[in-house]
């Protein structure tokens, strides 16, 4: 992130303004917002000019499909836009330690939104499980 904020060219800035403004659209589907999304943090890999940066970023996003299965209905497009929003403004402003904050401060908030989904899914599982369910007509539960 800092390499971005340092190195960003205006052509750089323009690749992230671009799907963070498609992103603010409420009529996209979650495919196009989550495309947006992809299409913002790769503009910042690229801004950061570290090739093996961008390779990391885009192995992160091939297998995004299946881990957005887990939370991705528990994102709340407002906030992760304004997260968006700050980072994009920190490397905007070339402040590096501002943009890595707001980097973390996104990965961070994502992290607890995937905590909260597994356990929610964890939770479900074991209400279906038979173990918790509770005993059948005519058997005695004590």
């Amino acid at each position: 992130m800092a390499l971005a904020a340092e190195r960003r060219t205006d052509t750089d800035l323009e690749a992230m303004a671009a799907p963070l403004a498609r992103a603010q659209d409420p009529a996209l589907d979650i495919t196009e917002w989550l495309s947006t999304d992809l299409e913002f943090h790769t503009a910042i890999t690229r801004a950061a000019g570290n090739r093996i940066l961008e390779l990391a970023m885009t192995s992160v996003h091939l297998v995004r499909p299946m881990t957005n299965t887990v939370f991705v209905d528990l994102l709340d497009r407002d906030t992760i836009q304004a997260q968006h929003t700050a980072i994009f403004e920190a490397i905007r402003d070339q402040d590096a330690d501002r943009a890595e904050a707001r980097l973390l401060d996104h990965v961070n908030h994502l992290d607890e939104v995937r905590t909260q989904a597994l356990a929610d899914r964890r939770a479900r599982a074991r209400s279906r499980s038979p173990a918790c369910s509770p005993p059948g007509p005519g058997v005695d539960s004590e």
